[in-house]
């Protein structure tokens, strides 16, 4: 019998704090960066966008149903805060756990 390896757990931190599909990201990124290595305007464009198509369809249409149905109300809330692919740019040079200051003291001992 094969143990399932799967995480037990929702992971929402490090790179997933900032987008759901890191890996997905990376994937799309390689062959725009093998076509610039390369001098490809095909491999840099065309096919980087193929293959983002492709992985969209997949993950929208596979990939996030499993994920709901595995982690239930826990996903459905991550994937409410959480970018799908494209991180949002402020928030990538905040750390996901700094909570807003609760009183003028808090902000004064941070101006310090």
């Amino acid at each position: 019998m094969i143990e399932d390896d799967r995480p037990k757990k929702l992971v929402k931190t490090g790179l997933y704090a900032h987008i759901r599909h890191p890996m997905t990201l990376g994937y799309c990124m390689l062959p725009a960066g093998m076509g610039l290595l390369f001098r490809s305007i095909g491999m840099s464009f065309f096919i980087t966008l193929i293959i983002f198509t492709i992985m969209i369809i997949w993950l929208k249409a596979v990939e996030e149903p499993r994920l709901v149905k595995r982690f239930g109300l826990e996903y459905i809330e991550y994937r409410r805060k959480v970018p799908f692919i494209i991180p949002y740019l402020g928030r990538v040079w905040k750390n996901p756990d700094d909570k807003p200051p609760q009183s003028e003291r808090e902000v004064d001992e941070n101006r310090e």
